[in-house]
């Protein structure tokens, strides 16, 4: 009786090829995810949360034209936010007294993008338990004729006018503590 031949490499063969179609399927869903991201833009009309659409490293993707300021404000904002939560977690959850207490970041996140001369304008004496819509962080320079701010909860708004910051800041200041 002659031995039966045995595959050379056929079960490598076979997890190769279950590995490429692994890859595919996850390049495949990151595309769609992408495009769905892409196709939910916010409109400038009325204040919405907006989290900016990002790629590798956290960098903007697909940005042009007149959005790109708003978009590097609004990563601003993410930034000097990540490095306030960090603050606060050691320092039982206080933000800084002020913005330049963050040591992380570089001076040029703390001003405004559209006005390198003027500081963002940091609201302090909250923490992380403060009502989460109170707003933390602000650009006090229109981009395109919008206002983007930072709420204590880490959402981004963009407002359509400084009427409509200014009623914000108000009701803020007007609102009991919880």
């Amino acid at each position: 009786m002659a031995p039966t031949p045995t595959p050379s490499g056929g079960g490598k063969k076979i997890q190769i090829v279950g590995i490429i179609a692994i890859f595919a399927a996850l390049g495949a869903t990151i595309w769609l995810v992408v495009r769905r991201m892409d196709s939910t833009p916010a409109g400038p009309d009325s204040a919405v949360e907006a989290r900016p659409r990002s790629g590798a490293g956290g960098l903007p993707i697909n940005i042009v034209g007149p959005d790109l300021p708003m978009v590097a404000a609004q990563t601003n904002l993410r930034n000097i936010y990540g490095q306030m939560l960090s603050y606060a977690h050691d320092h039982r959850g206080l933000f800084p007294p002020k913005l330049a207490d963050l040591r992380d970041l570089p001076a040029n996140i703390l001003v405004s993008v559209s006005d390198r001369e003027v500081a963002l304008v940091y609201l302090p004496g909250q923490q992380t338990d403060s009502r989460h819509d109170n707003i933390l962080v602000y650009d006090p320079v229109s981009i395109s004729s919008r206002y983007v701010a930072l709420t204590v909860g880490g959402d981004l708004i963009v407002l359509p006018s400084r009427q409509d910051l200014d009623t914000r800041l108000a009701k803020q200041k007007n609102a009991p503590a919880q």
